[in-house]
C-alpha cells in the first residue's frame, strides 16, 4: 500500500548499472486524467543527486491512480534546464494486465 509519508526502495537497472532509489510517497490528489476525475498518489523516486542515476540537480514526480492498478497517469521532471510535464493522453487495458 501506498501511504502518504512512507519511503520504498526500489531496484532499477539501467545501461547495465544497478541502482537502489527511495521513492517518496508525497501525497494523494484527486486528479481529472483521460480516465476522468481519478484518486491519485504522487510518488517522488530520488533519482537525482551523487551517485544516484542522474548525477544532476532535480526532481522526479509520477501521479499513479491509486488503485490496485497503479497507472501512471502524469509526471513532471524539474532540471536546472526547464520543467517537462508528462501526461497520459489515451488508455487501453491489455488482456493480459496484471494488478499491481
Amino acid at each position: 500500500s501506498l501511504e502518504v509519508g512512507k519511503t520504498l526502495d526500489v531496484t532499477i537497472s539501467d545501461s547495465g548499472r544497478v541502482y537502489q532509489i527511495p521513492v517518496r510517497v508525497v501525497e494523494k490528489k484527486r486528479l481529472k486524467t483521460v480516465l476522468g476525475r481519478v484518486e491519485t498518489v504522487r510518488v517522488d523516486p530520488e533519482v537525482y543527486g551523487p551517485n544516484r542515476m542522474i548525477a544532476g540537480d532535480g526532481q522526479f514526480s509520477i501521479w499513479l491512480t491509486n488503485d490496485n492498478r497503479k497507472i501512471p497517469v502524469s509526471a513532471r521532471i524539474k532540471t536546472n534546464y526547464g520543467t517537462f510535464d508528462i501526461t497520459l493522453r489515451s488508455y487501453s487495458e491489455s488482456r493480459s494486465a496484471k494488478s499491481i
